[in-house]
């Protein structure tokens, strides 16, 4: 995608910040606050746990997806996580499996807001538990650097935001 964007196949991307980008101007649109999902009735997870602590879960208990993969890294760093020791030594290449397993009680794991209402997680017996708004990461727009198109690519961003703040008013 960077490639693309650089070399002009792309003119702009709507793309989960931070993200090392060289060469780029990024604009920030919005906060995606993570949500913990959990089978409804876990073993590593319960309902009742009305304050959620991330150093409270069983080791091993905590699905993430693979490494490199920038959705964990997010995640991550929006947890805080003081010890490794709760990460699971299982990994998903994709949100949809990290769903199925977390469906399947292998563990718990940490989902965007933007993901709340896919299929995997309505149709399931997983649950969501909204976590401080200070665990999130951030949506935004990348473009070329200089870039003839930046006032546009602004405006775009106005949109988005509007919708975003507003989504009834775009219905």
């Amino acid at each position: 995608m960077h490639e693309e964007l650089l070399s002009g196949k792309l003119d702009v991307v709507l793309l989960a910040l931070p993200f090392k980008l060289q060469g780029v101007e990024t604009l920030t649109l919005f906060d995606d606050p993570f949500l913990l999902a959990y089978h409804k009735h876990s073993k590593w997870f319960k309902d009742e746990y009305k304050k959620f602590n991330i150093n409270n879960l069983p080791k091993e208990s905590l699905l993430l997806l693979d490494d490199g993969h920038c959705l964990r890294d997010h995640a991550l760093e929006a947890c805080h996580l003081r010890s490794l020791d709760q990460i699971s030594r299982f990994a998903a290449t994709s949100l949809q499996t990290l769903l199925q397993m977390v469906a399947s009680d292998l563990g718990v794991t940490f989902i965007p807001d933007m993901a709340k209402d896919s299929l995997m997680v309505k149709d399931s017996h997983i649950a969501l538990l909204e976590l401080p708004k200070t665990m999130h990461r951030q949506i935004g727009l990348a473009w070329r650097k200089g870039s003839a198109r930046t006032d546009e690519f602004k405006m775009l961003g106005d949109m988005l935001k509007a919708m975003h703040d507003n989504p009834t008013s775009y219905s």
